[in-house]
């Protein structure tokens, strides 16, 4: 049991650490000149940070589909299912479920549910930026399985959006498992 509130205190750690990042590093994509040599990271700052108020994220429900990676390997492909309760104008509650699919014969990995928070930044109306924890089973591990994310999706047209996704899982394993990166794109309606 202590091991687990161990890893619990350290993912949600993981957590706020992650939000921080992505805060300071849209800021930090803001204050870049157009006369610097473009890189990778400054590329995807400067289009999560930047807005088109034409097309504003909307919608309850989202579908999505995403790649997952860990320790730069792709280790599934990930099905996403999103229902949203506004609270405010622009933020609220998220009920989701996950499931995660090694991308060989259809296999299952794992499948999760739980609830979130998103908040969609009021200058900025087509980016929302969410965080949550999930909770499910692992097939390939046949153990619990806890995962706490933080992700940004942006609007790309009115009924799609892009969005990468940072998680901290852990599966009663006594190592702890390396973060997951997940690239993702769906439909929200």
């Amino acid at each position: 049991m202590k091991t687990s509130i161990k890893y619990l205190s350290k993912s949600i750690g993981l957590v706020i650490a992650a939000a921080a990042l992505l805060l300071v590093a849209t800021a930090k994509s803001q204050e870049l000149s157009t006369n610097e040599p473009s890189t990778f990271i400054a590329t995807v700052g400067n289009y999560f940070s930047s807005s088109n108020p034409n097309l504003p994220i909307a919608g309850h429900a989202e579908i999505a589909l995403g790649m997952a990676y860990q320790s730069g390997v792709n280790i599934a492909s990930d099905f996403d299912a999103r229902y949203k309760i506004a609270i405010s104008t622009n933020s609220g509650v998220i009920l989701e479920s996950v499931t995660r699919n090694a991308g060989i014969d259809g296999i299952i990995v794992s499948e999760q549910a739980g609830v979130g928070f998103y908040y969609i930044p009021e200058g900025t109306p087509d980016i929302e930026l969410s965080a949550g924890l999930l909770g499910g089973y692992r097939f390939d591990n046949s153990t619990a399985a806890f995962t706490a994310y933080v992700d940004i999706r942006k609007s790309l047209t009115q009924n799609t959006f892009a969005g990468l996704r940072l998680a901290y899982e852990y599966d009663g394993q006594d190592a702890p498992n390396a973060p997951v990166l997940t690239a993702y794109t769906g439909f929200h309606f």
